[in-house]
């Protein structure tokens, strides 16, 4: 007797009303591909030394990562990824609840790779001028980080200050999203200069130069990746009636 086996729907499916499986893949592969990374670095760093401060910040930052995917994930069954009018109001206040929490889950996390960067190349050169330069770049860090993520918890009005549904209640949620955005492209971009400036100064032949430079620069990706993000996805902060459906592509580029 033949037994006619339907299988299992899909967790999340792709269709042209929901997104959210676009969303799911690209948090999950970044998450994965960052975890990867963190662990065969942290691997390399324990056989040949212990871990410095810089590792344990980046620690941190993977561990704020995998906490902004999971908010990310569950905002998914609550809208995120669906046109907006048809989600039910209580997903739709979860959903702005999740989408602000991992908004500023992103500062932090742009904040702390940035920090472990700075004592890095303070590891490498902690004298001179460079030295100089890469405290003041610490200090241009952490004050965005603090402004940033004040500015951003704080965007909309009290007692509500997660719930953008309106311009009036979000009078300057664009100003602050140019503000994150462009800090956190030059900020990326002195962290290239930085190390390119420490290397040619050090008495190694140029292959070596080359390659370490190389590995910092790698980094260049994330202003020209940021760009693009901040043109394509400012719609995310003036449009308030289809934010569930603006927000895919945001997460995507995030």
């Amino acid at each position: 007797m033949l037994v006619d086996i339907q299988p299992d729907p899909p967790f999340y499916a792709l269709t042209e009303d929901d997104q959210a499986a676009l969303v799911v893949v690209a948090s999950l592969i970044f998450l994965i591909y960052a975890i990867v990374g963190i662990s065969l670095k942290l691997i390399i760093r324990l056989n040949i030394t212990s871990l410095k401060s810089h590792d344990v910040i980046l620690l941190v930052a993977t561990g704020l990562l995998l906490s902004q995917t999971v908010c990310i994930i569950i905002a998914c069954n609550h809208g995120l990824g669906h046109h907006q009018d048809v989600v039910e109001p209580y997903d739709l206040e979860a959903f702005h609840k999740l989408f602000y929490a991992s908004s500023i889950l992103a500062i932090a996390i742009a904040a702390s790779t940035k920090f472990s960067l700075c004592l890095l190349i303070h590891s490498i050169n902690n004298h001179g001028r460079l030295n100089l330069a890469n405290k003041v770049l610490f200090g241009t860090i952490v004050a965005w980080g603090i402004s940033g993520i004040f500015t951003t918890a704080f965007q909309c009005s009290l007692p509500q200050p997660w719930l953008a549904i309106a311009d009036e209640k979000c009078p300057v949620r664009e100003g602050i999203f140019l503000y994150n955005g462009v800090m956190d492209i030059f900020t990326d971009v002195c962290l290239c200069l930085l190390p390119v400036a420490m290397m040619w100064k050090v008495q190694t032949t140029l292959k070596r130069k080359m390659m370490v430079i190389a590995l910092f620069t790698t980094r260049i990706i994330v202003p020209i990746i940021t760009i693009p993000r901040l043109i394509y996805t400012q719609n995310l902060v003036t449009d308030y009636n289809n934010a569930t459906w603006n927000a895919v592509h945001h997460f995507i580029w995030l």
